[in-house]
């Protein structure tokens, strides 16, 4: 049974979608993740912490469960503004550090008690700010004006790259550029082991946030909740993912039940090999670029005596004129003298070679 003219269709519309799904997100949120491994990404950051010894765990759940306890956070965040939010700042003003690495146009609060240095420009997008830790590379322009109440913690002749400012008893260090550590400053080591440095500066435990990234952990009073009771929640529960991997598996079901025939695919046949025609037009080939006429006309009238003679009922070897021509003559009633005329005519033309054969062949007694 032929099979329906839309599944190729549909079934190519559920592969897109299952590879778009799969396909790994090209998105601005996985800039600073230290799951990522793209250019914006902090992997490679994270495996030096970790070759390096340096404690650091990354965090997955709200920032309003972050312990009480002094704690470093570290938020890497594309957003053009960080707003300082009242939980936010009364945490860092508790006793802990904040560092916030992606600040473009600087950090503000709602009550305007915090607002960041002013912006300026360096001369050139690329370049290598000197550091205790040595060069560290930053490719931007944008540059912090100089802060009373701040402190410069990497800056160049145009401007400040890294500030901290003091809240209560804690700390707040801003970076303008979300890509101080980022993978693709992998061969930058001044980079990573300034990025490193200033996440100890504080000397406190150091938390790298996830959570903003998408990365949650389930906290354990949800894990622990009551059990699905209705199939409306155990279909809620179910991921996304595993929705369209069930529906793709139907699909795939529902085609192959359309077809609805089964058995051993059926090959194409092999064309079969004339080996004996190939070899006759090569041989032909070859004597006609001999110029061997005569040596073929010999030996097709050969041939022909011998098929005559097996048509007359006469052995292999009696292919002599006169036995060949009593016996014929005998067969058909005619005289001997035309079958022998016919054997004897010159040819020295390719031309008259197929006239002959047909005046011949029509002497031939029916078998």
């Amino acid at each position: 049974m032929k099979l329906p003219g839309w599944w190729p269709w549909a079934l190519a519309g559920a592969i897109v979608l299952l590879v778009a799904l799969l396909a790994p997100a090209d998105d601005r949120s996985l800039v600073g993740s230290t799951y990522s491994r793209m250019p914006g990404g902090y992997a490679a950051w994270y495996a030096f912490l970790t070759r390096e010894k340096i404690p650091a765990q990354r965090w997955q759940l709200p920032f309003e469960r972050l312990p009480l306890a002094a704690h470093t956070l570290v938020q890497v965040t594309d957003a053009p503004l960080f707003m300082l939010n009242a939980s936010k700042q009364r945490w860092i003003e508790e006793g802990n550090a904040l560092v916030v690495l992606g600040a473009p146009q600087g950090v503000g609060s709602k009550d305007g008690t915090l607002v960041a240095p002013g912006l300026v420009k360096a001369p050139a997008p690329d370049a290598r700010l000197t550091s205790p830790q040595g060069l560290v590379r930053v490719e931007t322009r944008r540059r912090y004006r100089g802060s009373k109440t701040g402190r410069a913690l990497l800056a160049d002749r145009s401007g400040v790259v890294v500030w901290e400012q003091r809240l209560g008893r804690g700390r707040l260090i801003v970076a303008i550029t979300p890509y101080l550590g980022a993978n693709a400053y992998q061969d930058e080591a001044g980079n990573y082991r300034f990025l490193s440095a200033l996440v100890q500066r504080p000397q406190l435990p150091v938390l790298i946030d996830e959570s903003i990234h998408g990365f949650r952990d389930q906290p354990p009073a949800e894990a622990s909740g009551r059990p699905i009771t209705s199939w409306v929640e155990y279909l809620l529960a179910i991921p996304p993912l595993l929705v369209a991997l069930v529906q793709l598996a139907v699909l795939i079901a529902a085609a192959l039940w359309a077809q609805r025939r089964f058995g051993e695919p059926l090959g194409l046949p092999q064309p079969e090999l004339q080996n004996t025609d190939a070899y006759i037009q090569a041989l032909a080939a070859v004597l006609r670029k001999a110029k061997s006429q005569r040596f073929v006309f010999e030996q097709i009238l050969r041939q022909e005596r011998l098929q005559l003679a097996r048509r007359l009922g006469l052995g292999e070897g009696a292919d002599d004129d006169a036995v060949l021509a009593q016996s014929w003559s005998a067969r058909t009633g005619r005289p001997g003298s035309e079958l022998v005329a016919i054997f004897h005519q010159p040819l020295t033309r390719e031309r008259d070679l197929i006239p002959w054969l047909v005046r011949l062949r029509a002497l031939y007694p029916p078998s």
